[in-house]
C-alpha cells in the first residue's frame, strides 16, 4: 500500500465514521488508536470530534485516557505510540471503540496483534459498542476463534460499512 492509498483510505474512513457513529448531536464518548505501520490513521476525528480517547498499555493492561492536544505521546516497548499508563485511572465510559485489526471476516471476527489487550478490557463491557477498522484488503473469508475472543459490532473500510 502506497503512503498515498494509506492516506485516502484512512479520510474515507474517517468520514464513514463521523457520517455513522459521531454525529455531534450525540456527544458520544469514544477510543480510537495511535496509527501503527500501516493502521488506519484515525487522528483526525480528535479535531472533528471531542470526547475522544487513546489506549495505554502495561503489562496485561489496558486503560483509555481523554485526548486533549497537550497529552503527551511516547513509544511503548512494544513500538505502538501511547500516553503513559497512569495506575490509579479510573475507567473511562465509552460509548464507542474503535479498534485497529490485522484481518477480519463479514461475521464480526478480529484478528489483532496479539496481545489480547482488546479482548481483555472489553470482555466483561457490554456497553461500548466496538468496531473495527481495516483496509478492504484486509478482509478475509472467515477468521479462527477463541473463546476469550470479543466479537465487533461493525467493521468500517474506505468501501464499505459492514453489520455482522
Amino acid at each position: 500500500m502506497t503512503a498515498q492509498q494509506l492516506k485516502d483510505n484512512s479520510y474515507a474512513i474517517c468520514q464513514r465514521l463521523s457520517e455513522h457513529f459521531l454525529k455531534p448531536e450525540l456527544q458520544l464518548s469514544y477510543a480510537i488508536y495511535w496509527p501503527f505501520g500501516n493502521e488506519v490513521d484515525l487522528r483526525p476525528l480528535l479535531k472533528k470530534h471531542p470526547n475522544g480517547h487513546i489506549p495505554s498499555v502495561f503489562n496485561k493492561k489496558m486503560q483509555f485516557q481523554s485526548w486533549h492536544p497537550e497529552l503527551m505521546i511516547t513509544m511503548h516497548p512494544l513500538g505502538m505510540m501511547q500516553p503513559a499508563y497512569i495506575t490509579e485511572s479510573p475507567p473511562a465510559h465509552l460509548n464507542l471503540c474503535f479498534l485497529p485489526l490485522l484481518g477480519f471476516d463479514a461475521q464480526g471476527h478480529r484478528l489483532g496483534m496479539g496481545g489480547g489487550f482488546y479482548d481483555r478490557y472489553f470482555e466483561s463491557n457490554t456497553n461500548t459498542q466496538l468496531i473495527g477498522v481495516a483496509h478492504d484488503c484486509q478482509q478475509v473469508d472467515a477468521l479462527p476463534t477463541d473463546d476469550w475472543d470479543v466479537k465487533l459490532h461493525a467493521i468500517a473500510t474506505e468501501s464499505q460499512l459492514i453489520t455482522p
